[in-house]
C-alpha cells in the first residue's frame, strides 16, 4: 500500500512535540500578557516624571535637577508600542489548534479528466474513496494531481505544515453530464447571475432586472430542474411591472380582489371563487409571466341575493306604431319599486295621455338566488293543442300542452363590487290558425350594480282585434289573456319592459 505520509514530519507527530509546544504556550500566555501590561504602565510613569518640570514652579529646586532622566525616551516608547502591536497581531494570526484554519471546496470533474490542486507546504493527504479518484503528488511543482476514475463521490483532505486543513469534495460525473454543467454555468453567468457548485447541483444567486432574464431562467429551470437550485429574486421595479399588468387584466373584468405573492422566481396569484376571470385572461397571464393561479373561498358565494322584477306593459290602442319606452318617462326607475307604477303614471300624465298610451303592471316576481345558480320566471300558462286527424270523429282528441307567455332565465356572477347577470328571454304566443306556438328568444349579459334598478330587456309585438280564431277561450285566461288580447277591434302595439333590481339579502 502506498504511504501518503511524509517521513520528515511523521517523527514529530509520533513523539508528541507539537502538542507539547501548544500546551506550553497555553501556560505561558497569562505571564506574557501580564509582562506587557507592566511595561505599558512603566511607560506611563516615565512620561509623568519627564513632564514634571513643566508643572514645577521656579521656587522648587529639585525640579531643575533631572540629569538622571534619559534623553531618548521617545525612542523607547515607540519601540515598546511597536513591540506590543506586533505581538498582538502575531497572536491573532497564529493558529490556536490544528482545526482552526479549515477550508472546504467542491470539485467537479468528468471521468478520465485530470485536475491540479495547489499543495504548497503539503504535509499529508488522504482520499476517501480511491475507486472514484486517483492521485499523484508532484513535489517539484508543489501540486497534487487527481484523476476521475468512475462516477461517484470522494473526499480529499490535505494538511499543511502550518497546521491548516483543506477538504475537497470531489464529484466525478459522466462526460455528457459534465458538459451540461459547464453549459448551464456559462449561460447563467452571461445573463448576469452568479453560480455556485454544491455537489451535483448548481446553486444560482442574483437579482432579475428584466423580463427577458425572467423568461430565460424559467425556461432553463424547466429543462434542467434536477440540476439547479434557484435562489434568485426579482428587482422591485420588475415586480411592480408584472403586478401592474396582472391587476390591469383583472380590473378589466371587474375583479379587484386579486392577491399576488412572489416566492423567489415563482409568482402565485389568487382570485375569489365567486369572481372567476375568463379562461383567456388566465391563459394569457400564464404564457406571458408563468403565473400560477388558484382560487380561494369567498363568503359572498354562500350568500343569498334577492332579485325584484317589474314587468311593465305599454300599449297603444289607436293602431299606430309604439315608439315609447320607460327610458322616456320623467323620474327614475327606482320609483317603480318605491312608489309604484300609478305614481309614475301620475307624474307623466300629460305625455302618456298625449300619446294615447296605457301602462299596466303584468307581474312583480321576486326570488332568492345564489351566485352561479339559475333562476326562472314564467309569466303565462300551458295551453292545449289538439293532436291527430279531425276526420275520425269517434276517436277522442289527443292534446299537446305547450307554454305560451314570457319565460325568463337568470344567472348571476360576481364581478368586483357589481353583479354580472346572464339572462335568456323566451316570448311565445299561440298561432290559432296553425295550432302551434310561435315566438322569439333573446339572451344577453349585463353588469348590474347592487341596489340600483336597470331596464334589462324590452319586447315589442302586435295583437289583432279579431285574433281569437279557434281558441276563443284564450283571452279569458288570467294574465295570459292580458298579453295577447286586444282592447279594440284594431291592431294594438305593445311593449313589455323588464326592470330588475338586485339586493344582497340580509340574514
Amino acid at each position: 500500500m502506498k504511504n501518503y505520509f511524509f517521513a520528515e514530519s511523521s517523527w514529530i507527530s509520533n513523539l508528541g512535540v507539537v502538542p507539547l509546544f501548544l500546551f506550553s504556550a497555553f501556560l505561558l500566555e497569562p505571564a506574557l500578557t501580564l509582562l506587557l501590561d507592566l511595561t505599558f504602565f512603566v511607560i506611563l510613569v516615565f512620561e509623568t516624571i519627564f513632564n514634571l518640570p513643566n508643572r514645577c514652579g521656579a521656587s522648587i529646586k529639585f525640579c531643575n535637577n533631572l540629569n538622571y532622566l534619559l534623553s531618548f525616551w521617545h525612542n523607547v516608547k515607540v519601540f515598546l508600542a511597536g513591540l506590543l502591536i506586533s505581538t498582538l497581531y502575531a497572536h491573532a494570526k497564529a493558529p490556536q489548534n490544528s482545526d482552526t484554519l479549515v477550508s472546504m471546496q467542491n470539485v467537479i470533474i468528468s471521468t478520465g479528466e485530470h485536475r491540479e490542486i495547489q499543495a504548497q507546504g503539503l504535509r499529508e493527504f488522504t482520499i476517501g474513496n480511491k475507486e472514484v479518484i486517483s492521485s499523484k503528488h508532484q513535489r517539484k511543482t508543489k501540486k497534487l494531481l487527481i484523476k476521475g476514475k468512475r462516477q461517484g463521490f470522494s473526499e480529499l483532505i490535505l494538511w499543511t505544515k502550518k497546521g491548516e486543513k483543506h477538504t475537497y469534495k470531489v464529484y466525478v460525473l459522466s462526460k455528457l453530464k459534465y458538459l451540461r454543467f459547464l453549459h448551464l454555468t456559462e449561460t447563467l453567468q452571461k445573463i448576469g447571475l452568479q453560480t455556485e457548485i454544491a455537489g451535483p447541483i448548481i446553486i444560482v444567486h442574483g437579482v432579475l432586472h428584466t423580463l427577458d432574464q425572467y423568461r430565460l431562467i424559467k425556461k432553463i429551470r424547466k429543462e434542467n430542474d434536477k440540476y439547479l437550485h434557484i435562489k434568485v429574486h426579482f428587482n422591485q421595479l420588475l415586480k411592480n411591472k408584472i403586478i401592474g399588468a396582472v391587476y390591469k387584466a383583472f380590473f378589466d373584468e371587474y375583479i379587484d380582489t386579486i392577491q399576488c405573492e412572489f416566492e423567489l422566481i415563482t409568482i402565485y396569484c389568487r382570485y375569489p371563487e365567486s369572481n372567476i376571470p375568463a379562461n383567456s385572461t388566465l391563459k394569457e397571464m400564464q404564457q406571458r409571466y408563468a403565473i400560477k393561479f388558484n382560487s380561494y373561498p369567498d363568503q359572498s358565494r354562500f350568500r343569498n341575493f334577492k332579485i325584484k322584477m317589474k314587468l311593465i306593459q305599454i300599449e297603444k290602442m289607436n293602431g299606430e306604431e309604439l315608439n315609447f319606452g320607460l327610458d322616456q318617462i320623467n323620474g327614475n326607475l327606482g320609483e317603480l319599486f318605491n312608489s309604484g307604477l300609478m305614481n309614475v303614471i301620475e307624474k307623466n300624465k300629460f305625455s302618456i295621455g298625449q300619446r294615447k298610451l296605457h301602462l299596466s303592471t303584468l307581474a312583480e316576481p321576486e326570488m332568492l338566488i345564489k351566485l352561479e345558480e339559475q333562476g326562472v320566471v314564467e309569466v303565462g300558462s300551458n295551453i292545449p293543442f289538439q293532436v291527430g286527424s279531425e276526420n275520425n270523429k269517434d276517436a277522442l282528441p289527443a292534446l299537446n300542452w305547450k307554454f305560451a307567455g314570457l319565460k325568463i332565465k337568470i344567472k348571476i356572477l360576481k364581478r368586483g363590487k357589481d353583479i354580472q347577470l346572464k339572462y335568456k328571454t323566451e316570448f311565445t304566443r299561440p298561432d290559432t290558425k296553425n295550432s302551434m306556438i310561435t315566438g322569439s328568444k333573446e339572451s344577453g349579459t349585463a353588469l348590474v350594480p347592487l341596489n340600483r334598478p336597470l331596464q334589462l330587456f324590452q319586447i315589442g309585438f302586435k295583437t289583432l282585434g279579431h285574433g281569437e280564431g279557434r281558441l276563443p277561450w284564450l283571452g279569458s285566461i288570467p294574465l295570459l289573456g292580458r298579453i295577447f288580447k286586444s282592447n279594440s277591434n284594431k291592431s294594438t302595439y305593445k311593449k313589455i319592459s323588464g326592470v330588475i333590481i338586485i339586493q344582497e339579502n340580509e340574514i
